[in-house]
């Protein structure tokens, strides 16, 4: 369910930012040393509109976005993954920054930890999965044409979502 966002989840809340309600949009600021938010923070472009959506397997926020280029915070829940899939339109830039993860890319399993990064170029099939008890958090920097829902081409997902044939589980 995609929304604009007045109230984020506590494990997607951004760190370090105060929410101001600009107009029914939510921007957020960032706080100041003391913790206060301040007219100086906000007048500069560090202030970014956020758009939240909750997902079956967990949550992302979208951090910034431009004419080529948009930036999310994803979330994912323990024992959850996302869909194993691919865009025509746009690369990915993956850098953990909680958690633990086990990533597919191209059939190819990898764990991550914080600090490592993960390439996902243009066409590649990649999942983020979360076998962890903690949320398996990440930054996604997507580069491209296009960054809407209907790149995705989703090649197997836990849940239901695929309108592709999907592929055995031994397969991934």
């Amino acid at each position: 369910m995609r929304r604009e966002t007045r109230q984020v989840r506590d494990e997607c809340q951004p760190k370090g930012v105060q929410p101001l309600d600009q107009g029914g949009q939510t921007k957020y600021t960032p706080l100041h040393p003391t913790g206060q938010a301040t007219a100086a923070n906000y007048r500069r472009r560090s202030v970014v509109s956020l758009t939240h959506d909750d997902r079956p397997w967990g949550c992302y926020d979208v951090l910034d976005t431009g004419a080529c280029f948009q930036v999310k915070r994803i979330c994912v829940s323990p024992g959850h993954r996302l869909s194993y899939q691919r865009h025509e339109r746009r690369s990915e830039h993956w850098y953990v920054i909680a958690g633990h993860g086990l990533v597919t890319l191209d059939g190819t399993e990898r764990h991550v930890r914080p600090g490592d990064a993960v390439e996902i170029a243009v066409g590649a099939a990649h999942r983020a999965a979360n076998p962890g008890a903690q949320d398996f958090v990440f930054i996604e920097v997507q580069r491209g044409s296009y960054f809407g829902e209907d790149d995705i081409v989703r090649l197997h997902d836990d849940y239901a979502r695929c309108v592709e044939a999907e592929l055995t589980d031994s397969a991934l």
